[in-house]
C-alpha cells in the first residue's frame, strides 16, 4: 500500500470507529458504559490515530531520504545528520539533497507542533508539564484540542482529520520536489 493510501485508510478507520462509538454510546444503558463510548474510547481512538499518523509521517520522510540517497549515491546518510525525527529528515532534504524544502511555511509549523504533541502524548501520557508553553499554546490555538479536567490533552476527530490532511499535503509537496530528480 502506498503512503497516500495509508493515510486514506487511517482516515477511513477513524470515521468508521468514531461512527460506531457514537451509535453505541447512544444505546448505552449504564452511565459508566455511556462514558466509555462517548469519552474514553474516542480519546483512545483519536490518540491512536494521531500517533499512527505521526509514525507514518516520520517513517515516510525517512524513506524519502533513504531513497534519494540510493538514487543519487549521496555519501552522507540520514544518520550522519544531527537531530532526530522529522527535523533531521528535513535537514537532510535541504542540506544533502538540496531540495527547496518548505521549512518556513504554515504546513511545516503545524507538523513541528504535531511533533511536540506526539512527544507529550508518548512521554507524558498527554499531560504536559506546567511550564510547557508550546503544548499549552497549541491547545489554545486549536478549536479541535482541549484540556481535560486533569490537564490531559484531548484530541477531537476533526483534529485527527486535519493532521492526516497535513501529512498527505507534505508528501504531495515532497513528490513535487523530487519528481524532477
Amino acid at each position: 500500500m502506498d503512503r497516500n493510501q495509508q493515510f486514506i485508510e487511517l482516515e477511513r478507520y477513524l470515521e468508521y470507529v468514531d461512527d460506531y462509538l457514537n451509535k453505541r454510546g447512544k444505546r448505552a444503558k449504564a452511565e459508566s458504559e455511556q462514558w466509555e463510548f462517548e469519552a474514553y474510547f474516542p480519546y483512545l481512538l483519536h490518540t491512536t490515530v494521531f500517533l499512527t499518523m505521526y509514525a507514518l509521517l516520520e517513517t515516510g520522510m525517512n524513506d524519502v531520504c533513504y531513497q534519494l540517497q540510493m538514487d543519487h549515491n549521496y555519501e552522507k546518510g540520514l544518520e550522519d545528520i544531527k537531530g532526530t525525527g522529522i527535523q533531521r529528515a528535513a535537514s537532510y532534504l535541504k542540506e544533502v539533497c538540496k531540495l527547496n524544502f518548505p521549512e518556513t511555511g504554515e504546513l511545516w509549523r503545524r507538523l513541528k507542533a504535531y511533533n511536540h504533541l506526539r512527544n507529550v502524548l508518548m512521554h507524558a501520557l498527554g499531560k504536559p508539564d506546567a511550564d510547557d508553553h508550546q503544548a499549552r499554546d497549541l491547545v489554545q490555538s486549536s478549536p479541535h484540542l482541549r484540556f481535560e479536567d486533569g490537564g490531559k490533552i484531548v484530541l477531537s476527530k476533526e483534529f485527527c482529520r486535519e493532521a492526516l490532511s497535513d501529512a498527505r499535503e507534505l508528501f504531495k509537496v515532497l513528490d513535487e520536489l523530487t519528481s524532477g530528480e
